[in-house]
């Protein structure tokens, strides 16, 4: 054989290998994992159905939830997406490469999309959230973007996210406890203390799907990663009119979900004294009542009902007064106020009956589709917590 040919033989071998290394790389399905309120999917071949717990969605699935709705996706193991309320997604890439990487982008055509990609698998995970005026990237990290009127905005609460233009153009990096706004007059930056006091309410139904977000994830620093998640909103929060009722709420969704897996009420009242002892470290004691009674309403809404409070209540409550004392910032909860005013919320829950039933299950595996409980919990999308100062005690 000639050496031309002995040339072209070989290249074409690695042409062949080439080529087989692509054909490789698989698409994969994302997994609905949780369903709060309603919301509906087009699937690639146009069809359009109500999203349920369980779902495969390949890609080219679009998804839109209504008012006081939440959808959370598992786009990959350790990779956590929750869609708000009136908010539409749209899976653009979901697959794995050769060398294990995973890819996921999920296009964020309005609203707000909050994600938490597990830390320990940075190395592998490739996840972007594409918006019309930008995309945000990140590997092991926390955070909210949002995109409405033509503005993006990023809000991170761990890692760093780095965001760029849809020609590759880069935005700048936003690290944690801090937002990153942008629009046609540019990027700018504050930390989340300034983006709470200066959006308030605003913030807060995005700051409850990360805590959500980083529960949903789970894995043995399941307790330490949400605890981390709500301190840090705690922290920046400080004592503003709106502090109480953004912490309160994101504290609750967290506990209620983190609740559900093998921690149970223990890993919940951690992440419950979390919150409690950076609201009160950051000056704000006298959001301790408001925070156990709301976390305390909505976990007992998804382990037991109105039966559970005052066990719930209680071990919350030893647990933040630990916790705040152990950080200089000692706090006073009265157990009888808290007790009754999450017996009250959860009795109105479960009998409200346009209230929509949610679907909380442990996150699935890739081989075994989730076992699931239907039961109505508390749908929180704006700042209500469940103050105990305004129940008398008999």
């Amino acid at each position: 054989m000639s050496t031309r040919k002995l040339v072209l033989t070989f290249l074409s071998a690695l042409l062949g290998l080439a080529t087989m290394g692509i054909a490789q790389a698989q698409t994969t399905e994302a997994t609905v994992t949780k369903v709060t309120g309603s919301a509906n999917v087009t699937l690639p071949d146009g069809s359009s159905q109500a999203v349920t717990v369980g779902m495969k969605l390949p890609q080219g699935s679009e998804i839109t939830t209504g008012d006081a709705s939440q959808v959370i996706v598992n786009a990959h193991e350790g990779i956590v997406a929750v869609a708000s309320s009136k908010t539409v997604i749209a899976i653009s890439e979901l697959s794995v490469s050769p060398n294990g990487t995973r890819n996921a982008t999920i296009a964020l055509k309005s609203g707000n999309l909050a994600s938490s990609l597990d830390p320990t698998k940075k190395a592998i995970n490739n996840y972007k959230v594409s918006t019309p005026k930008g995309v945000a990237a990140a590997r092991g990290t926390t955070y909210s973007v949002s995109y409405n009127g033509g503005t993006l905005s990023v809000t991170v609460v761990a890692g760093v996210v780095q965001s760029f233009t849809l020609t590759g153009t880069s935005l700048g990096n936003t690290t944690s406890g801090n937002t990153s706004t942008t629009t046609d007059a540019g990027t700018t930056s504050q930390t989340l203390a300034q983006a709470i006091a200066s959006e308030g309410a605003a913030l807060g139904e995005a700051l409850t799907a990360l805590a959500t977000s980083v529960a949903s994830v789970g894995g043995a620093d399941a307790v330490a990663n949400v605890s981390a998640v709500v301190a840090q909103i705690a922290t920046s929060a400080a004592d503003s009119p709106a502090a109480t009722a953004i912490v309160a709420n994101a504290t609750g969704s967290a506990a209620a979900t983190l609740s559900q897996g093998s921690g149970g009420t223990a890993a919940a009242a951690q992440v419950v004294g979390a919150a409690v002892a950076a609201s009160a470290k950051a000056g704000n004691t006298a959001a301790a009542g408001t925070i156990v009674a709301t976390a305390t309403t909505t976990t007992s809404a998804v382990s037991g009902g109105a039966d559970a409070v005052a066990g719930i209540a209680s071990a919350f409550s030893a647990e933040a007064t630990t916790q705040a004392a152990q950080l200089g910032a000692p706090v006073t909860i009265n157990v009888d106020n808290v007790t009754t005013a999450a017996t009250n919320a959860v009795s109105t829950v479960t009998t409200t009956t346009n209230t929509p039933a949610v679907t909380v299950d442990t996150p699935p595996s890739s081989e075994t589709p989730p076992a699931t409980t239907e039961v109505v919990v508390p749908i929180i999308t704006t700042p209500q917590p469940i103050d105990p100062g305004t129940i008398s005690r008999s």
